[in-house]
Order: C-alpha cells, then structure tokens, then sequence
C-alpha cells in the first residue's frame, strides 16, 4: 500500500512539473506576443509623431512669417510688393504648403504673382497690382497659360468629356473675362482621342462665345485671340519663404544652408534644424536644389544621404529617382512600407545628384543607412 502511495505522488509530481513547464514556454510565448505588439504601437505613435511635426513645421514657418509680414524693409518705390502682402494677408494665402511664381502678363514694370495652391480643388489665385490695389481671380492650376507680355492669359482646363477655355486681359488694373469657349462629349466615347494639330480631345460640340461652332472654326477663333504655340506656363516657383525673401530683397535665394552629417529619423532631423534657429530645407526651384547640390560639392559631402523637408513640384524635371514622390503600401505578409520623407543624395555612377521617398526612420528597415545619413537646414538671413 505504501509504495502504491509513493508511486501515486511521484506520477503527480511529475504530471505537475510537466505542465509548469509547457505554462512556462507558454507564457514565454505570451510576453513575446505581448512585446511585439508593443514594439508595433511604438512604431505607429513614431510616425504619428513624425506626421504631426511635419505639420507644425509647416506651421511654424507660416505663424513666422505672418508675425513679420508687416516689419519687412520694403521701399516706397516698391509699393506693390507690400500690397501683394497685404491682399494675401487678407486672403489667407500665405502657407508652406503653396508655392508662388512671377509672371510678366502685361508689358508694365510689376510682374503677376500666382499663388498655386497645389491641389487641383484649390486652383491657382492670379493677382496683379495697379495704383495700390491688387485684383485676383481663380483659375485652374494645370491649365494655366499666357502670352507673356502680351496682356493674355488663358484659363483651359476640364475632364471626362467637357473642357473650356477662358481668355482674360488686365484693363486698368483688374481682371477682364474677354471670351469664353467650351467643347464637350467625345467623339468616340469607347476610345477618345485627340486631335493631332492641337492635342486637345476630340469632341462632338463646340462653343464659341455663346454660338454654336464646329471644331475647326472653334481652334480658330481661339487662334485669333491667343495663339497657343506662343503660350507659356509659369516656369520658377518659390516656396514661402523664397517668395517672401524676394518681396523683401529682390533675391528669392537670400538664405544659407547647412549640411550636417549624423544618424537620425526625419522627425529628429526637424527637430534638431529648429533648435538651431532653422528648419529641414524646402527645395522649390531648379536654382535651390543647384545651388544645394553645388554645396554639397563644395564640402566634398557626396557620400552623404540628406534628409530634406519638402519638395514642391516647382517644374518638370524634378530629380525624382523614381519618376514619382512618396509611395505607400501593405505587403502580403502584413507590413507597412512608409516612403513619405525626401532625402537628396548623389549617384557616383552617373554624377547625378537624385531625389527619393524614404521611411522615417529608414535605418530601422534598411541598416546600411548607417553612418551615412545626414540632414539639410535651412535658415532665412
């Protein structure tokens, strides 16, 4: 009976160490679970971070400038310039997330300004400045051209089977809507197709002035009035900054630059740019990104991939690497791949200096980042 008894207790004792062993590697799986999801919250509260400093410093940049909008040294031979800052006070726009360009419409002395909002939605805001007025009007931001000057500028834009075209003048000092066409419903609805001498879709009607028109005598009429082939787009566009500088100085490239090399999420890279009394570079024209690029030169700082703050799409040829900013996607096995910050670096094998969309804190997912990142900061003088 005793050794009954013994056997009974040690088949238990073994039972329960068995099972405190599999509670064990359980809960050893439990808390590897556990910290996973939290490395994963840590990862999602960084970029929420880095997203909301994106914005602020946009913010920032903004609140500055409407702090010291109205202590600029502008002289009087410049009034314009100061009534261009105050109508866009007013109107409110002024913001980083624009960008602006001076045109020549008519033959006087003071450019237009277009304030392109950067968004289809928005459009572009066209002034021009006579006597200390400023007058505006809203237009298309991908089908905006002129006749530089020329007092003609053309409003054409339209989609998915109506399009226009909307001529205005400058007379005394305001904007004048001259004339007006429209053409609409394709030709051929399951293929359209456009016209070879014009490029413009192929429609089913045409309106010229309120009459009733056929293609041919649409194109010449709009011919008569603005001949597209001596058309231009606004070529050089200014961040904020650049445009306030050029209000100011003349010289929309009135700051410096630093390049400092170090490891660090772009968020850091903001971060350590306002603490030194600047903020992560805006490259907004072809004259910035040389002048940046020739620096880059200079300081024999090649081997160094930058961060940047923004790119805005000042012209055609962008630099972008892969022909397109930022790219966003979840893989088959569930991850996240982020590319939303810019960074600048140079190709030794093409000695070209490219653009190109990276995760925010990119060491994380691509370690051979390691020892060669660096940022760009900027600082208004």
């Amino acid at each position: 009976m005793k050794k009954k008894n013994l056997w009974v207790i040690i088949f238990v004792l073994v039972n329960l160490i068995f099972e405190a062993g599999c509670g064990h590697e359980n809960g050893n799986k439990d808390v590897v679970v556990e910290e996973q999801k939290q490395d994963s919250n840590r990862e999602k509260q960084k970029e929420n971070m880095d997203a909301e400093n994106m914005e602020s410093n946009s913010n920032n940049v903004e609140e500055k400038i409407q702090q010291d909008i109205f202590s600029f040294d502008i002289s009087d031979d410049d009034e314009w310039k100061k009534a261009y800052f105050q109508y866009m006070v007013k109107e409110n726009l002024l913001s980083e997330q624009w960008s602006y360009s001076f045109i020549y419409v008519d033959d006087d002395l003071v450019p237009e300004l277009v304030a392109d909002s950067g968004v289809e939605a928005g459009g572009c805001i066209v002034m021009t400045y006579k006597d200390g007025k400023v007058d505006a009007f809203q237009t298309a931001r991908l089908g905006l051209c002129y006749i530089e000057r020329s007092n003609i500028i053309n409003n054409s834009a339209g989609h998915m089977g109506y399009y226009y075209d909307r001529i205005y003048k400058i007379v005394n000092g305001k904007w004048v809507n001259i004339v007006n066409g429209e053409y609409s419903g394709f030709e051929n609805e399951a293929n359209p197709e456009r016209d070879e001498e014009t490029g413009r879709p192929l429609c089913k009607d045409y309106v010229w002035d309120g009459k009733i028109v056929t293609k041919d005598e649409y194109n010449e009429s709009l011919r008569r009035i603005y001949n597209e082939d001596n058309a231009v787009s606004p070529q050089i566009y200014f961040s904020l900054n650049e445009m306030v500088a050029f209000l100011e100085s003349g010289d929309s490239s009135a700051h410096r630059y630093e390049l400092i090399k170090e490891d660090c999420t772009w968020g850091e890279a903001q971060s350590l740019c306002e603490e030194k009394g600047g903020y992560l570079v805006v490259i907004s024209s072809e004259e910035e990104f040389q002048k940046i690029t020739a620096q880059i030169v200079n300081e024999n700082k090649e081997n160094i991939i930058f961060w940047l703050g923004t790119v805005t799409d000042y012209s055609e040829e962008t630099h972008w690497l892969e022909g397109e900013p930022s790219y966003y996607t979840i893989l088959d096995d569930g991850e996240h791949i982020m590319e939303g910050c810019p960074t600048l670096f140079y190709r030794k094998s093409e000695d070209e200096f490219y653009l190109n969309d990276v995760n925010y804190d990119v060491i994380s997912v691509a370690p051979y980042y390691a020892g060669n990142l660096g940022y760009v900061c900027e600082y208004d003088q």
